[in-house]
């Protein structure tokens, strides 16, 4: 607790404060050039997870030293030195990143020479730039480029099962919303078939809770609302608006891989509810400002996507369902709630898988029961790669690692 980051972590970092990471460490200690000791404050199976993910890269202690003595230690977010195979070399924003390989790498110098990110908005320009060798790689594309590639005879699709869940988050905290029969007629009124054949063309499975399919502790007994307008208007009266309200849907201006269509997503969710009384007005944000807001529980209906970063079930619970991300300002349903908390927390306690997953197993149930989200989509994770390059996998979670990568 003294260790003067601790205070950066407290005020600046919400994702490791969703994720108690201030709480849980006690200290970090180097006890020898080669080794780090980290001293918890109470047992969480979860840790070693925690540390493989890209967010827990290890910074330069020199850099960081220099930064608090400057007064600027905020600059580790947006000026930072990692350890990795590529030199940061330019950032020109909205535009590009350059990068260099960094020749003294630990496991050799990277085969390639140069890595550019061409910041690239538009799906059909991407398209249009790897068709004619302008990249190698093209990242987030539409359902119909790929089917366009696969017909290329220049180009390879590589996909996988994304461990990633889309939805709508409903915010308890602003009334009706707080009314579980309310959520659960949000549930119930949305026609998610529609959905997934219009925004995802076939490209994404429809998604019954948090979890996708491939988590080990995924809870496949538990199916999802089905659609059904008239219990929608029953469950309204029931919770005394019969006559329906008023409530605002938000959602980003751009697509990505979590919703390819969010002007698409947000009509067909307006129209749903128009069908139950709901007046739904859509509000499209900017993505810094949708984030920022949303954190802070301004939004009544919020599209969203999760991507779990280390493969642990936990990351979608703790992040997503706990109080402590209400704090914080990641649990977008803003649902608090003491039983769920211990589940959660007990889920992490011990490192039995077995146990982990009958815990969990309930606090699914208790997501599902309380309408928390409308759990939308688990999409498939593609990127468009030219034959002439070979290395490249799609990362079920997101991450690119560019290390591996030739050109032949």
């Amino acid at each position: 607790p003294q260790n003067p980051w601790h205070k950066i972590a407290q005020s600046g970092f919400p994702h490791a404060q969703s994720m108690q990471l201030p709480a849980l460490i006690k200290s970090i200690e180097a006890p020898d050039a080669h080794s780090v000791r980290f001293t918890l404050n109470r047992a969480d199976s979860t840790f070693l997870a925690t540390l493989s993910m890209g967010f827990a890269s290890i910074y330069s202690a020199e850099y960081t030293a220099q930064l608090l003595k400057a007064g600027t230690p905020e600059k580790l977010n947006s000026q930072p030195i990692g350890t990795g195979p590529f030199v940061f070399k330019r950032f020109q924003k909205d535009a590009v990143v350059r990068y260099e390989a960094f020749k003294d790498y630990f496991a050799g110098k990277s085969d390639i020479d140069t890595l550019v990110y061409a910041i690239t908005p538009d799906a059909n320009v991407r398209l249009q730039k790897i068709r004619q060798d302008e990249c190698q790689i093209a990242l987030s594309p539409k359902p119909l480029d790929i089917q366009a590639a696969s017909k290329d005879d220049s180009l390879k699709v590589e996909k996988t099962d994304a461990f990633m869940t889309a939805f709508v988050a409903i915010n308890s905290q602003h009334p009706p919303f707080d009314k579980p029969e309310v959520r659960q007629a949000i549930n119930l009124a949305f026609d998610k078939a529609n959905y997934l054949k219009a925004v995802f063309e076939g490209t994404a499975g429809a998604a019954n809770g948090p979890y996708p399919p491939n988590t080990w502790s995924y809870a496949k007994d538990l199916p999802g609302y089905p659609h059904d307008v008239a219990k929608a208007k029953a469950l309204l009266a029931k919770a005394g608006l019969k006559d329906g309200f008023k409530t605002t849907i938000w959602t980003r201006p751009s697509g990505s891989l979590l919703n390819p269509n969010p002007g698409l997503s947000a009509q067909l969710l307006q129209a749903d509810l128009k069908q139950i009384g709901i007046d739904a007005e859509i509000k499209v944000i900017e993505w810094g400002e949708l984030i920022r807001r949303a954190k802070a529980g301004e939004h009544d209906l919020l599209f969203m996507g999760w991507a779990g970063d280390n493969g642990d079930p936990d990351n979608f619970l703790t992040p997503q369902f706990s109080c402590a991300a209400v704090q914080s300002g990641t649990n977008f349903a803003r649902y608090c709630d003491k039983t769920l908390d211990t589940l959660i927390a007990d889920g992490k306690s011990t490192s039995d898988q077995t146990e982990r997953s009958k815990l969990y197993h309930q606090a699914q149930q208790q997501i599902q029961q309380q309408a928390l989200w409308v759990p939308l989509a688990h999409p498939t994770a593609a990127a468009l790669v030219r034959k002439d390059v070979t290395g490249y996998q799609v990362s079920p979670f997101g991450r690119q690692d560019f290390y591996k990568v030739q050109v032949k």
